[in-house]
């Protein structure tokens, strides 16, 4: 079982940037964004968690059901400390449906949550799980299912190398009830020597699992590390990015050897044939992707990714043709892109990034089709929260649900516990 004191130094690390096998992010303090804010748009908390027995630190976004209720997870807090899944109704009442106990149970739910059409909740858990996890102790990770009633039931726990570690993302439900997702870590053990590169695996209804790929670095010149969920086409092919991995010439040539590249877009089928469809170069279109990408009508794939040459982060697009196009450069006062990407009908992205806005705790921006960015929200910190890093969802009118890990009520810590939040244009 995972300690206390150890969660607590993750959460602190977490605080400042996620906590993980690749990258850090410091804060950037320079003069306020000039990209301009947008007019009548209204910014509503809808819940601030309040700590043990409540959740504390929403890392990924939420979810919503056809009655308007939303559902998400929290990386701490809860009856045990380490982590919860919450259900927010329309009048902003929250409920707490489980709280993970560590141990075999699971603990530490860093990506989000999907919803079948029976009501049932899947996810992954970061900790928790197998006991004897080689190279990684007790902490390889489980996939878990929540029923309406809120009873949990562990379908999967994790054994590391050859198997997978650490699913930090969503996971992706087949119409056969079957479920899909990435391990951040595990898989082939001659890449990144004794923890692995990662995998592709697949959990199917009675909870046996098959690795369909496992990522090899650039020896291959294959991904490393994928950070991001998997999403599908209409032919069932899966796609996501790697955060390393890919040209051999790119990134910091301080990293292992194995590791090094800049990411990659891949897809997969669903009997594990993998196809590199672009590799990143940091001085032409970003670096290290850590978030799920999303299609237009025309097969266009979008997403962001890290720093490239002088910025911060880049709005990417990807063609049928594997021509990748950048949209939108941060700058170094804007911050750094924080999440995945949602589009309207007009074809306006969304999405979030950190550290940027007027207080340097984050912003809810939104990107036209000419390119131009337009902030929705800056965060303060305070009671609005801050370091929103979960991926956006939209309904049908336009109002964009989220969360951000810190601020809220502070009450409950130095940084707050964090909140879940509603945009209205």
């Amino acid at each position: 079982m995972m300690g206390t004191q150890r969660l607590h130094g993750l959460v602190a690390r977490i605080r400042r940037g996620k906590a993980g096998f690749i990258l850090a992010f410091s804060v950037t303090w320079l003069a306020v964004s000039s990209v301009p804010p947008a007019q009548a748009q209204t910014f509503t908390v809808l819940y601030a968690f309040n700590a043990p027995p409540d959740g504390d630190l929403p890392l990924s976004g939420v979810i919503r059901d056809a009655d308007g209720n939303l559902y998400g997870t929290t990386y701490g807090g809860g009856t045990y400390g380490y982590g919860t899944v919450f259900k927010v109704d329309t009048n902003g009442t929250e409920t707490v449906l489980y709280s993970f106990a560590g141990g075999t149970d699971g603990a530490d739910p860093v990506g989000g949550l999907v919803r079948d059409t029976g009501g049932n909740l899947y996810g992954a858990t970061d900790g928790g799980g197998n006991a004897d996890c080689g190279n990684y102790g007790s902490d390889c990770g489980t996939i878990y299912k929540v029923d309406s009633n809120g009873n949990e039931t562990v379908l999967y726990r994790f054994a590391g190398l050859p198997d997978g570690h650490s699913a930090d993302s969503s996971l992706y439900v087949a119409d056969d009830g079957s479920l899909y997702g990435t391990t951040e870590a595990g898989g082939d053990a001659a890449c990144n020597p004794g923890y692995g590169c990662g995998t592709v695996f697949k959990i199917d209804t009675q909870g046996s699992e098959t690795i369909l790929h496992t990522f090899t670095g650039i020896r291959e010149l294959d991904g490393a590390f994928p950070d991001a969920g998997l999403v599908a086409d209409a032919k069932g092919y899966l796609y996501s990015t790697t955060n390393l991995g890919g040209a051999p010439t790119c990134g910091d040539a301080g990293r292992p050897e194995e590791v090094a590249g800049c990411g990659t877009v891949f897809k997969i089928d669903m009997q594990g044939k993998e196809t590199i469809l672009h590799r990143f170069s940091a001085e032409i279109g970003g670096e290290s992707p850590s978030f799920p990408v999303m299609f237009d009508k025309a097969g266009n794939m979008y997403s962001t990714a890290g720093g490239g040459n002088q910025y911060n982060g880049v709005v990417f697009e990807l063609s049928p043709r594997r021509q990748e196009r950048v949209l939108y450069n941060f700058s170094y006062n804007q911050g750094y892109p924080s999440a995945g990407l949602v589009r309207d009908h007009k074809g306006n992205l969304y999405s979030t990034t950190r550290e940027g806005g007027d207080y340097y705790e984050g912003t809810v921006y939104k990107l036209d089709p000419a390119g131009n960015m337009t902030v929705l929200h800056s965060f303060s910190g305070y009671s609005d929260g801050g370091f929103p890093d979960g991926t956006l969802i939209m309904d049908q009118q336009g109002n964009l649900y989220g969360t951000a890990r810190d601020g809220g009520n502070h009450d409950c810590g130095e940084y707050g516990c964090g909140v879940v939040f509603k945009i209205t244009p």
